[in-house]
C-alpha cells in the first residue's frame, strides 16, 4: 500500500485536504473495508479517490447512480489519472471493463454483475460504492452482488445519509465487518424486541450496539465538525449527459438560430444573452421542445439525486432551494416536486406565483422543505440562513452577479453552516459556458464584438 503523501504527489488535488479528512483516510485505508460516511460537502469522493489510490490496485470499480457517472469521470480526469471509462449504454463493450477506473451505474453493476465478475477474476481489484443507501435492503440484488464481489477485495461504501432506521444499518455492517453479524436473522435476534402482528417490528433493543457496529471501519463527519466556522460555501458543479436524441434537438434547434446571424455585422451585444436564454430553456424542457409529453430531460435525475443527498423531508436536515430562471421551467420543476412531496412541503416563487407567500413559508413554516425560485422574484431579500445551507441551480441567470445574489441567500451573517452550492451542467450546452463566466472575478460583460464561430464554442460549451 502507498502512503497518503505518494499519492498526493503524483496527482493533482485542487485543494489542501482539511486536517480531518487526512486523518480518516490515513486512519480507514489500512483497513481495507471501510465507509466514509460523510454529510454532502466534505469530501466523500476525495476521501474514497485517495483510499483507492493508496491501494493501487489493478482495477477500480466506481458503482454510482447514473446522473453522477460524468461527475466521477471527469474528476478523475482532473487528478491527472489516466484509463478511465464510462461504462454504460447498450453499446457498452466487454473490453471496457479491462480499465483501470471503470465507472458505471448501479443497475448496470447489478444487470452485469457475472460479466463484470468473469472479467476482474484474477485481478487486484477496489470496489466503490457512491450513495450506498441504496445496499440498505438486504434481499436487493444488488446489496448480494456487492457483498459477493467484496469478498477479499477492498471496498469502500460512500453515503451522507446511512440510516433512518437501527435495520439498515445491517447492510453496511455485513460488508464492512462479516464477522460481526452472521445473517440477517442473526442481527434481528440481536437487536429485534417486539414486532405486531404483521411481523413489523415495534421495539428495538441494543441500539449503542448497532452504532458501535455501524461505525466500525467507518467514519460520519458533518460539515462544522469537518471544517470548523469555515463557512466559505463550496460551489459544486454537477456535470451530467443529456439523452442522446435531446443532446440531438439541443444542437438542431442551436443551429437554426446561430443561421440567423451568419452576417457579423448582425451579431452586436444583445444576441448572446438571446441565444443563451434561448439554448438553456431546450435543456430543462425536453418534452416540450420535443413535442412529446412523455420525453424527461436528465435534469430531473440530477434534481432526484440531491433530494436523495440532502433529505430535505428531515425537520433536522437543511432545507432545499431549487433555482429555475424561465417561466416554463419553474412550472414543470415545482409541478414535479409537489406530485413527489406534496403541497405542504414545496413553495414556488416565480412570476406567476405568490412569491411573498412562499419567502414567508420557506422561512417560518417547518414542514416547507423545498423552495423553486427565480431569483429575480426572490434573489434578494430571502434570509435563509438559519433554515438551508443546501442549493441547487438547474438553470441560472446569465448575470453572475444575479447568481451571487441568489447563492446569497443562505451565505450570510448567521449561518453556521458552509452551505453547498449545486450547479447543474448539462455537457456540451451553454450551462458550461455560464458556469465559467459565474466563477471570473468581474461582472459579465457583453462584447460588442462577437463572430458565429464564437458564439457556436459558448452556446455548445466550449
Amino acid at each position: 500500500m502507498r502512503t497518503l503523501d505518494e499519492v498526493l504527489a503524483n496527482i493533482t488535488l485542487p485543494f489542501a485536504l482539511a486536517p480531518l479528512q487526512r486523518q480518516d483516510i490515513e486512519a480507514l485505508t489500512p483497513l481495507e473495508r471501510i465507509a466514509y460516511f460523510y454529510e454532502v460537502g466534505c469530501g466523500k469522493t476525495v476521501a474514497s479517490t485517495l483510499s483507492m489510490l493508496m491501494w493501487n490496485n489493478d482495477h477500480n470499480l466506481i458503482v454510482v447512480p447514473p446522473i453522477l457517472i460524468d461527475d466521477w469521470c471527469l474528476w478523475l480526469k482532473a487528478l491527472g489519472l489516466t484509463d478511465i471509462v464510462a461504462y454504460r449504454t447498450p453499446q457498452r463493450k466487454p473490453e471496457w471493463l479491462h480499465s483501470r477506473f471503470v465507472v458505471m451505474s448501479h443497475a448496470i453493476f447489478r444487470d452485469d454483475y457475472q460479466k463484470i465478475l468473469l472479467s476482474m477474476r484474477g485481478s487486484e481489484l477496489t470496489l466503490v460504492v457512491d450513495e450506498a443507501q441504496g445496499l440498505k435492503n438486504p434481499a436487493s440484488k444488488l446489496f448480494k452482488y456487492v457483498n459477493a464481489m467484496s469478498a477479499g477485495r477492498q471496498i469502500v461504501l460512500l453515503t451522507g445519509t446511512p440510516t433512518t432506521s437501527p435495520a439498515d444499518a445491517y447492510s453496511y455492517v455485513k460488508i464492512k465487518t462479516p464477522a460481526v453479524y452472521r445473517s440477517n436473522g442473526h442481527f434481528e435476534n440481536v437487536h429485534v424486541a417486539d414486532r405486531n402482528i404483521f411481523g413489523q417490528v415495534t421495539e428495538w433493543q441494543n441500539l449503542d450496539l448497532v452504532h458501535t457496529n455501524l461505525m466500525l471501519n467507518a467514519v460520519r463527519r458533518d460539515k462544522k465538525e469537518m471544517f470548523g466556522y469555515n463557512l466559505v460555501p463550496h460551489l459544486k458543479p454537477i456535470p451530467y449527459a443529456l439523452e442522446k436524441a435531446h443532446k440531438k434537438l439541443y444542437e438542431k434547434l442551436m443551429d437554426e438560430q446561430l443561421l440567423i446571424y451568419t452576417d457579423g455585422t448582425k451579431i452586436d451585444a444583445t444576441t448572446p444573452v438571446k441565444l443563451y436564454h434561448a439554448a438553456q430553456q431546450i435543456i430543462v424542457n425536453y418534452d416540450y421542445f420535443s413535442g412529446d409529453p412523455d420525453k424527461r430531460s436528465a435534469a430531473y435525475d440530477l434534481l432526484d439525486q440531491t433530494l436523495d443527498e440532502v433529505q430535505p423531508m428531515e425537520l433536522r436536515n437543511s432545507k432545499l432551494v431549487v433555482w429555475t430562471y424561465y417561466q416554463r421551467s419553474s412550472k414543470a420543476v415545482s409541478d414535479y416536486l409537489l406530485a413527489r412531496l406534496g403541497p405542504k412541503a414545496v413553495v414556488v416563487a416565480y412570476g406567476r406565483s405568490d412569491s411573498q407567500e412562499a419567502v414567508r413559508r420557506i422561512m417560518h413554516d417547518p414542514e416547507t422543505r423545498v423552495l423553486v425560485g427565480q431569483p429575480g422574484s426572490c434573489g434578494v431579500g430571502l434570509n435563509l440562513q438559519k433554515v438551508c445551507s443546501e442549493m441547487l441551480f438547474l438553470e441560472q441567470s446569465t448575470s453572475p452577479m444575479q447568481a451571487r445574489q441568489a447563492f446569497g441567500r443562505v451565505d450570510r451573517v448567521g449561518q453556521t453552516i458552509a452551505p453547498t452550492i449545486r450547479f447543474g451542467q448539462a455537457i456540451g450546452t451553454i450551462q458550461e459556458t455560464l458556469f465559467r463566466r459565474l466563477l471570473e472575478n468581474d461582472e459579465l460583460v457583453q462584447k460588442v464584438e462577437r463572430t458565429p464561430k464564437s458564439l457556436r464554442e459558448e452556446i455548445f460549451g466550449r
